[in-house]
């Protein structure tokens, strides 16, 4: 859409992705991230955590089985793709903004230990195929006769 903001947010997973297939086999999982600022305090000299921001995320199809082999809660992650703001309102009136996260890319940071990548072969069923459209048998021809001519 028009008004996605594409965003990178870097943080750690709070639990395991929780994957999931839909009924017509596409795979989803679903995250948080937890994202604190850093910041510079000049009158104490000295780093502090701001406020934690926590990301609802989700990620499609074979990322989002890789996603779930892969990595688990506490994992640091670098993730790219559209923010979303959604406004609802409770049953009580107070209305509320929530955020989430459709990712386009997804991988594990390297600012704090080594990762090593593993390629493996994903096994997904053959696409079916349609059922071969069978002709109706047909009937031979009758043979006429030739008339006689004298």
């Amino acid at each position: 859409m028009a008004n996605d903001m594409q965003t990178t947010v870097v943080g750690n997973l709070c639990d395991d992705p929780e994957l999931k297939f839909l009924e017509n086999g596409s795979a989803v999982a679903n995250f948080t991230v937890a994202s604190t600022l850093r910041v510079y305090d000049k009158v104490k000299e000295e780093w502090a955590d701001g406020e934690t921001m926590f990301l609802r995320c989700h990620v499609w199809n074979v990322q989002a089985e890789n996603l779930g082999d892969s990595l688990v809660k506490g994992s640091r992650v670098v993730a790219y793709g559209s923010l979303r703001q959604t406004r609802w309102e409770s049953k009580n009136g107070e209305k509320h903004v929530t955020f989430e996260m459709n990712i386009d890319e997804i991988g594990a940071s390297l600012k704090f230990r080594a990762v090593k990548i593993v390629t493996t072969q994903r096994v997904t069923a053959p696409e079916p195929k349609p059922e071969e459209e069978v002709a109706p048998p047909v009937k031979p021809a009758k043979k006429t006769r030739k008339a006689k001519t004298a």
